[in-house]
């Protein structure tokens, strides 16, 4: 007499269910993904069509059309800052949004800015370079007045024309951004670079490399000078990395 074969189990419950969301979480993550990032109250958006985490494209759309972000492709999101000061006379606020993106390997990076003013509608978009410093491991807190916000730079200035600039994980210079009437800019806030210098100086004492606690001797040096209202060294000025992207306006 032959055996009839009993009818095959399916997985568990709890099994299944675990291989369902497996399954669903892998589609997901390598589908495309369009995030969408806007302040409200103002007619700005940011478009990022993002897979697997990174920027594939990027646009910004304003009354005065759509434009392309083509360097920030091939990074990801990491934080985002957005400051409303009253700067140009009216009484709606004003914009200073700072966008910071990562490459994959997250030693490299944008920092995107955004301006807005209301009275005379008016649009600035700027990027600066970034990367890893020492200043990412230390905790310090700063004061910044409404309408500013930190630039850190990739790089500390070489401070000797014979020996180039150093970036990794050393101190870099750090430039305070402000939304002035002319739109973004680096300005200087005595209270902040004050702090910074005493921070510089507790670690040029505990560096053991000679030439690079003699950078770090002229790094506090320059915070110095911006913490008495004064304008920094040439090399400090040369390191800026600042490039205007785009200037809009519309009715």
């Amino acid at each position: 007499m032959a055996r009839t074969r009993p009818p095959r189990k399916g997985l568990p419950l709890a099994a299944f269910l675990l291989l369902l969301f497996v399954l669903t979480a892998t589609t997901a993550q390598a589908a495309p993904y369009i995030r969408t990032l806007s302040v409200p109250g103002l007619p700005l958006t940011v478009l990022l069509d993002e897979r697997d985490g990174l920027i594939r494209s990027a646009y910004l759309r304003s009354p005065s059309g759509t434009d392309e972000l083509p360097s920030l492709k091939g990074h990801r999101l990491v934080r985002e800052n957005r400051s409303r000061p009253y700067v140009d006379s009216d009484w709606r606020a004003d914009l200073l949004w700072q966008l910071s993106f990562a490459e994959a390997d997250g030693k490299r990076g944008i920092d995107l800015w955004i301006a807005h003013l209301t009275r005379r509608p008016r649009l600035w978009v700027a990027e600066s370079p970034t990367g890893a410093t020492l200043w990412d491991s230390l905790s310090i807190n700063l004061d910044l007045p409404p309408g500013s916000a930190l630039y850190v730079s990739a790089i500390l200035p070489p401070y000797d024309e014979n020996k180039p600039a150093r970036e990794g994980r050393t101190l870099s210079f750090v430039y305070t951004i402000g939304l002035t009437p002319d739109g973004p800019s680096f300005i200087i806030v005595p209270s902040v670079y004050h702090r910074l210098q005493e921070m510089t100086l507790l670690l040029a004492q505990a560096e053991g490399d000679e030439v690079l606690r003699g950078r770090y001797d002229s790094l506090a040096k320059d915070f110095g000078a911006m913490a008495k209202g004064q304008h920094p060294s040439a090399e400090a000025l040369s390191s800026f990395g600042w490039r205007r992207l785009l200037y809009r306006e519309w009715p």
